[in-house]
């Protein structure tokens, strides 16, 4: 009994070494940079969470009746003071509240204060009106710090991602970062 025991012992301790003889196939080197936050939010309350409340407008269902329309648009300004650097760009951090084939945010589907939600989403575009993909980030812009401020201008509307979009309510959110050049 002692000899099979033993003889177990051995076999399994020798698959551990053999495991532990791999070589690793591939070498990740992480190198960043963390930049101190150089711009001051105007309207910021000092907690160091800026939180914009953005009201779209109430649209109609036949205004977002086929795939890809869009309405409602919304003009969205973020004032920065005591800014250093040339630039500051915004980077949108997806998560479960952004589509990954619209790059939009989408209404999470429990219900908001007992109503069931549309299934509208909501789109962001830069200055120039075109979408930004929240996905990727594709679609965002730099912008120039003169005189220590800037002035982040962007847009939201609401996107139909299918035909037929269904009447409730629209309320999604994301976080984004500002980024210093």
């Amino acid at each position: 009994m002692n000899k099979k025991i033993v003889a177990a012992s051995l076999a399994f301790s020798s698959l551990l070494l053999c495991g532990s003889a791999m070589a690793a196939d591939v070498k990740l080197v992480f190198k960043g940079e963390v930049s101190p936050s150089t711009c001051a939010i105007v309207g910021d309350n000092g907690s160091g969470e800026y939180v914009m409340a953005v009201e779209l407008p109430t649209v109609s269902t036949r205004a977002l009746a086929k795939q890809n329309d869009v309405a409602g648009r919304k003009p969205i300004e973020l004032k920065l003071t005591g800014c250093s650097g040339s630039k500051v760009t915004t980077r949108f951090n997806s998560g479960s509240s952004v589509d990954p084939i619209t790059g939009a945010l989408i209404t999470p589907a429990a219900s908001i204060n007992g109503e069931t939600p549309s299934n509208a989403q909501v789109q962001l575009l830069n200055s120039k009106y075109q979408p930004i993909n929240l996905s990727d980030n594709s679609g965002t812009e730099a912008v120039s710090i003169e005189g220590n401020a800037a002035k982040i201008e962007f847009y939201a509307q609401y996107l139909a991602a299918t035909a037929n979009t269904t009447p409730g309510p629209v309320q999604t959110e994301v976080l984004l970062d500002l980024i210093y050049e």
